[in-house]
């Protein structure tokens, strides 16, 4: 949302490219870290209260596992046609 109301600014701005790239280059370099911190403690405050999980690893574990088919050596697989 903010992205978005500094790339409209941007584009009202009677300005030439040099311009705009300092503006995008400041706006980065000031304002997106910022908001990468917020992300982050936002981030941090749902793992503590557990509607996160508290990593990828953590994640994947909570999955179901893959169910495999079990099939023995000689045991053939049955492909059907497709049906048009």
């Amino acid at each position: 949302m903010i992205c978005d109301a500094f790339k409209h600014a941007c584009r009202e701005l009677d300005a030439d490219l040099k311009v705009r790239r300092v503006l995008l280059k400041l706006f980065d370099d000031h304002v997106l870290d910022d908001i990468r911190a917020v992300y982050k403690a936002v981030n941090a405050l749902l793992v503590r209260n557990s509607i996160l999980p508290r990593s990828a690893t953590a994640l994947r574990e909570t999955r179901r596992p893959v169910r495999r088919l079990r099939r023995r050596p000689h045991q053939r697989l049955q492909v059907r046609p497709w049906r048009t």
